[in-house]
C-alpha cells in the first residue's frame, strides 16, 4: 500500500546488475485499488555508468541510486476504492528525462533487460503537461500485484480494402455516383467480396486481424530503386 501526499514513487529491483528478461511478453497487469488519480508506472534498463560513484553518492545524500540508464513511463488511471486489473503495455512506454520530458536520444524499451519496476504519482504528464488527475494532499495506492503477459497473436490475417463498408452503404446509383472513385468502380465486385470475406474471417472463431489499405504498390528492384535515386534530376 502506498499512502503519502504529494509526489510520490514506489519501485523494487534485484541486485546491482540484476535484469529480468520481459521479451517474450506484451505488457504488465496490475491488480490494484487507487484513489482516481493518475499514475505511472516506471520501468529502467541498461547499465549505469559509473554505478558504484552514484550508489556512493545516493548514500550521502539519503538517496537511491538509479537502478538503470534509461528511464520510461507509462500512465494509467485509477477510480476511487475499486479494485481493477490495469494493464500496461511495453509498445505505450514513453522514454523520459529529467521532470518526465521525453528523451529523442533514448533506445527503444529492451525488455529483455528491464533492471526495475516503479510506480509514481507526479503532478506533471508529459513534456511540461500537467497531470490532469492530480490533487494536492494524501494519496493512497494498494497494489496487489503485478504480472507480465503475453496477448494472443492472430492466427489470420487478412489484406481487405479501404472501402469495403462505403460500398456496402451505396445501395441507389445516386449514394454510389456521390462516393469515392474505388467505389464508384468496384472493379469487378471486388469491394463485395472482400467485405464477405471479411465477415467469414470475424465468424471463424480464430483470433484475426483485418487490414484495410488504400492501395498497394509491388516493391521496386533494389538495383533500379537504386539508379532511380542516384538519376540527375
Amino acid at each position: 500500500v502506498g499512502v503519502g501526499s504529494g509526489w510520490e514513487q514506489l519501485g523494487a529491483a534485484g541486485e546491482s546488475g540484476a535484469k529480468v528478461d520481459l521479451g517474450s511478453f506484451d505488457g504488465l497487469v496490475l491488480r490494484l485499488r487507487g484513489d482516481g488519480q493518475r499514475y505511472k508506472v516506471r520501468l529502467w534498463t541498461g547499465d549505469v555508468k559509473g554505478a558504484e560513484e552514484w550508489a556512493a553518492v545516493g548514500s550521502a545524500v539519503g538517496s537511491a541510486p538509479l537502478p538503470g540508464a534509461w528511464e520510461y513511463q507509462c500512465p494509467f488511471d485509477t477510480i476511487v476504492g475499486r479494485w481493477m486489473e490495469v494493464m500496461v503495455r511495453f509498445k505505450d512506454f514513453v522514454p523520459v528525462k529529467g521532470k518526465a520530458m521525453e528523451d529523442p536520444l533514448a533506445p527503444a524499451l529492451d525488455c529483455r533487460d528491464i533492471r526495475a519496476v516503479g510506480l509514481t504519482l507526479s503532478k506533471l504528464d508529459f513534456n511540461g503537461h500537467p497531470n490532469p488527475f492530480h490533487r494536492g494532499g494524501p494519496f493512497r495506492l494498494e497494489l496487489d500485484s503485478v504480472t507480465a503477459v503475453g496477448e494472443p497473436r492472430p492466427a489470420i490475417v487478412m489484406v481487405s480494402s479501404a472501402g469495403v463498408e462505403r460500398n456496402a452503404r451505396a445501395v441507389t446509383p445516386e449514394l454510389r455516383a456521390a462516393e469515392i472513385p474505388i467505389v464508384r468502380l468496384n472493379p469487378g465486385g471486388t469491394l463485395n467480396y472482400k467485405y464477405a470475406a471479411e465477415w467469414a474471417v470475424r465468424t471463424a472463431g480464430a483470433p484475426y486481424a483485418i487490414v484495410r489499405p488504400t492501395g498497394l504498390l509491388p516493391a521496386p528492384e533494389v538495383g533500379a530503386a537504386a539508379a532511380a535515386a542516384a538519376a540527375p534530376p
